[in-house]
């Protein structure tokens, strides 16, 4: 069956799945390419910080110790340069091939990729570090265009449930936790993103202070979407009053 077909086959699974539309992938590309991907992020030097200074002074605790990268607009050629590894499968997620898989499991059409991974491409975060629940923007800040799915790929080896950064999923009404996944290595989830697709790892990381949780962002989006599910929306909603819910 081709990567193709399969997103065929899979799409009921994904569209069906609560609390809204999501598939998890283990061993999502050759296990040799995540792990050059892994060690191309963890010599990188380039990484820039989300201080979160958009936001008000009790918001910015919903993120902590998150670095990225694209963080400026000459990184995309660091990225290139110090870690092509990584930026040969970015490109590889960007490409018609597979924004077609994207659409034959998503069942959204006309998919247009991110070039300048705006708050995608690399993530890498640290002890004590923690993403609060949310909801991610509705409309991308530059272009206008509406943000659809997002794809995350796990890519630190032997990642167990001590270490945390569950990446759990929420209900919007009423608020109730869903679902928490691990970030196992290789790992990939991809989800549909609108104002009611709340997620995070609110719980910080239980780490040493040398080692990261390093994953691939891609975003994905559409020039149009169905009117129920649009809004102005250019910014990450937060949730910060949440019941408390155990891993899983």
């Amino acid at each position: 069956m081709t990567n193709l077909e399969i997103g065929k086959h899979l799409k009921s699974t994904y569209v069906l799945a609560k609390p809204y539309p999501h598939i998890i992938f283990d061993d999502f590309i050759p296990k040799d390419l995540a792990k050059q991907c892994y060690n191309n992020m963890t010599t990188f030097n380039s990484w820039g910080y989300d201080n979160m200074l958009g936001y008000s002074e009790e918001l910015r605790t919903s993120q902590i110790n998150k670095y990225f990268t694209p963080s400026h607009d000459d990184s995309l050629k660091d990225i290139e340069l110090e870690m092509p590894v990584v930026w040969k499968t970015l490109q590889y997620f960007n490409s018609p091939t597979f924004l077609k898989f994207l659409s034959n499991l998503t069942g959204i059409d006309d998919l247009i990729a991110d070039e300048k991974f705006s708050g995608g491409g690399c993530h890498m975060i640290k002890n004590g570090g923690r993403l609060e629940i949310h909801s991610d923007y509705n409309k991308h800040h530059a272009t206008g265009m509406y943000r659809r799915v997002n794809l995350l790929l796990y890519l630190t080896p032997n990642w167990t449930t001590k270490h945390g950064g569950h990446l759990e999923l929420w209900n919007k009404d009423p608020l109730t936790h869903v679902k928490s996944i691990l970030p196992s290595f290789n790992r990939a989830v991809i989800f549909n993103t609108t104002d009611d697709a709340l997620h995070g790892h609110p719980n910080p990381l239980d780490i040493s202070e040398d080692e990261a949780r390093y994953s691939i962002a891609l975003y994905y989006f559409t020039k149009d979407r169905p009117d129920h599910e649009k809004s102005d929306s250019k910014a990450a909603i937060w949730y910060m009053e949440r019941p408390t819910t155990p891993y899983l």
